[in-house]
């Protein structure tokens, strides 16, 4: 059944890569410590020899099952349309994330290539292409070895690539709809807006509400892949009057 990219869930609710919505569940609020990940420095096999799943993603990277925070199922705090050198953090730090953490490896072991998608960004193609749907992959590459900025650099571009005429139109009303109201919320909130609004919709304009990073899974059927969830910002704590608490 081809996804569709209008996912709807209550406020600060979790989309995973299999369809499912998640409920916050309470937590202690605890500050946490920052993650200690000392990577292995052996050999990575060609991926046509590694079996999928062996892979072990850096801990800022991973998405987690189990709540950190209320609403928060992943170290790493981070709005995938913002620029991740100036925006990512940690969630118990109130900083970009250092020159160190972003040069580490993105997983153990270290690998070239890391094949990046995610659920919502399924397109369906145009009838005359003789296929029925279409992932939008991103790829990270490092000769060298993958890193964390790599990662970030990799969903970051490949969110931000405008969507071609074909794509736009192989959406049906409704999604044309729902995308569009994202794009015009988008561009009239950006810093430069006439800029942005002449860059057109772009596939991060796809997620819709779903805009914050919320963990990689590694994939059990490809190997060097991983799967993107991403989730809506929680709703702000309105502040009543005092007469009111």
């Amino acid at each position: 059944m081809p996804m569709h990219m209008a996912v709807h869930g209550p406020p600060g609710a979790i989309y995973t890569f299999n369809g499912l919505l998640k409920a916050p569940s309470r937590f202690h609020q605890g500050r946490l410590p920052l993650p200690i990940h000392t990577p292995t420095m052996s050999t990575s096999p060609p991926a046509s020899l590694r079996a999928p799943g062996t892979l072990a993603l850096h801990p800022l990277l991973q998405y987690s099952q189990h709540d950190l925070l209320p609403g928060l199922c992943t170290a790493l705090l981070w709005d995938l349309r913002d620029t991740p050198l100036t925006s990512a953090r940690h969630i118990a730090a109130h900083h970009p994330l250092s020159a160190h953490e972003l040069t580490q490896p993105a997983t153990t072991p270290r690998v070239t290539t890391l094949h990046l998608t995610c659920g919502l960004l399924h397109l369906p193609l145009p009838p005359d292409s003789g296929e029925g749907e279409g992932a939008w992959a991103m790829e990270a590459h490092n000769p060298h070895g993958v890193t964390l900025l790599d990662v970030l650099h990799a969903l970051h571009a490949g969110l931000q690539t405008p969507l071609t005429h074909e794509e736009w139109g192989a959406l049906c009303v409704k999604q044309q709809t729902r995308v569009g109201a994202a794009f015009d919320l988008r561009w009239r909130a950006a810093g430069a807006p006439m800029e942005t609004r002449a860059r057109g919709v772009v596939r991060a304009d796809c997620l819709l509400r779903h805009t914050l990073f919320a963990g990689l899974s590694v994939s059990l059927v490809e190997p060097d892949s991983c799967m993107l969830t991403v989730r809506r910002p929680a709703p702000p704590v309105p502040v009543l009057p005092p007469w009111q608490d």
